[in-house]
């Protein structure tokens, strides 16, 4: 396996973590398992490395490997970082008629709103988005007519390796509760590993007792281990006020800065504001938001490469945008300038900040107050149900805590202060699944009866999803 990974990875001699290997161990034993490691620790490899060192081997392990994200612009990264690492070792196909069953050939394809290449789910390692997965759960895939072509999908999940990453971001009520449901029922026909940075640690424990299955959460010393997280330090800072274009400048210095707001007008009104004080300076400055065309977007992501990625070399740029880069997205930069939001948001925001190794492992993650409304209101932006104030409320709280000048936060001192700010509204829907399975799977048979089409939305998405994108109105 460790001969396998550096191939992959394309670095001579570079093994896979502890971590990567004892999830292998667990999967390889038909175990099912929780993963809770930081952000930039590698989490994609250690589902990925497992299934196509069986392959390698000639071992049967599972028939095929989906790859479950709640964004699409996660799917897409991921994707084309998977199928750039396999073309090292096999013949990658990109769409299932391409498959010519040599030995050396795996097929690799995406299923989303905006690239439909694999809507049966025939690929060998399927990357799709979560409203595609478990529409095709409930025999109504968006992809396809559900009258008549409705529970194929279905069958395709019977023997599968199921990985769902950034497991928190599921919307707690409605698509998590439905996708416990489904490993549920699933556990005896499928593998499953569910991955996530924030989740609290009596969550992991909810949900093992419910799935079963092996929990890894890396200790402190692991992450210390880890090449990105050795000698990295990230500063939180609060900041007891709204942000605005001098505090980006102000520290920005030539670097790199990424600022993230919570809703596009809010980025757009940053950016416009930035554009008009950098019109006269060399300084490279981006916008990326949900509302962009494919094309533009695309556009602007390889720039993301370019100027924020681990090889970058560029440097004086100003990423202003929102929460379509909080997860999947692999970039960093020295300052990282955020509203304040739920602390997994903050967390999974700032893991865009110091997230390489050396002098790109040191930053420094301003947190901001929110502006408010013409009311005189906060701006909760897509915060604003009785649960998100209550979290954001929790959130300023534990961020007033931090000295003046901010502090150091290791992955384990992150944990501690999601474990005070998610751990019982977390518990409260989780334990709401144990008491409410009647009524729940009740609708989840309606739907996949075709009897309650009004259903499907309530189970997968809430007012504020695009269920045919995977993508945040808000965002």
């Amino acid at each position: 396996m460790k001969c396998l990974f550096d191939r992959l990875t394309g670095e001579k001699g570079f093994n896979p973590y502890p971590y990567q290997e004892k999830v292998a161990g667990h999967l390889l034993e038909g175990k099912n398992v929780f993963l809770c490691a930081p952000t930039g620790a590698g989490k994609t490899w250690a589902a990925l490395l497992p299934y196509i060192w069986a392959r390698k081997q000639g071992i049967s392990f599972v028939d095929r490997l989906i790859y479950v994200l709640p964004l699409r612009t996660l799917a897409t990264t991921l994707y084309a970082e998977t199928v750039n690492c396999c073309k090292r070792i096999s013949a990658v196909k990109n769409l299932p008629d391409e498959r010519t069953n040599l030995e050396d050939e795996i097929v690799i394809t995406i299923q989303t709103g905006e690239q439909k290449n694999d809507p049966f789910f025939e690929g060998d390692i399927i990357f799709t988005t979560i409203d595609q997965y478990l529409s095709s759960y409930l025999n109504c895939p968006v992809s396809l007519p559900p009258k008549r072509l409705g529970n194929i999908n279905a069958g395709a999940l019977l023997g599968s390796l199921i990985v769902f990453d950034e497991f928190h971001l599921l919307e707690p009520d409605k698509a998590m509760q439905t996708a416990i449901e489904m490993l549920e029922r699933l556990k005896p026909f499928s593998q499953f590993v569910i991955m996530t940075a924030t989740l609290t640690t009596r969550s992991h424990e909810l949900l093992q007792g419910i799935l079963g299955g092996e929990t890894i959460r890396l200790t402190g010393d692991e992450v210390l281990a880890l090449p990105s997280h050795k000698e990295k330090q990230r500063i939180y800072r609060w900041i007891k006020r709204p942000l605005t274009a001098d505090d980006i400048l102000n520290q920005h210095n030539g670097k790199r800065s990424i600022v993230i707001l919570n809703t596009v007008t809010r980025a757009q009104n940053i950016f416009k504001e930035l554009k008009r004080r950098l019109k006269d300076s060399n300084t490279k400055l981006l916008l990326l938001h949900s509302r962009f065309y494919s094309e533009d977007r695309k556009e602007t992501e390889d720039d993301l490469k370019v100027w924020f990625g681990k090889d970058a070399e560029k440097s004086d740029v100003i990423l202003v945008t929102t929460q379509v880069v909080e997860a999947g997205i692999d970039i960093s930069a020295d300052n990282l300038h955020t509203e304040l939001a739920p602390l997994n948001s903050i967390v999974q925001r700032a893991g865009r900040c110091a997230r390489y190794e050396g002098e790109h492992g040191i930053g420094t993650v301003w947190i901001y107050e929110l502006g408010t409304n013409k009311k005189g209101e906060p701006d909760l932006g897509p915060y604003r149900d009785n649960e998100q104030k209550a979290l954001v409320a929790d959130t300023r709280a534990v961020l007033e805590q931090l000295p003046d000048d901010g502090a150091v936060l290791d992955f384990m001192a992150e944990l501690e202060r999601l474990d005070k700010v998610h751990s019982n509204l977390e518990a409260k829907h989780l334990e709401s699944y144990q008491q409410n399975q009647y009524a729940l799977k009740t609708k989840i048979h309606e739907a996949m009866d075709g009897r309650n089409e009004a259903a499907i939305s309530s189970l997968l998405k809430n007012p504020h999803f695009d269920l045919f994108n995977s993508m945040y109105l808000w965002y």
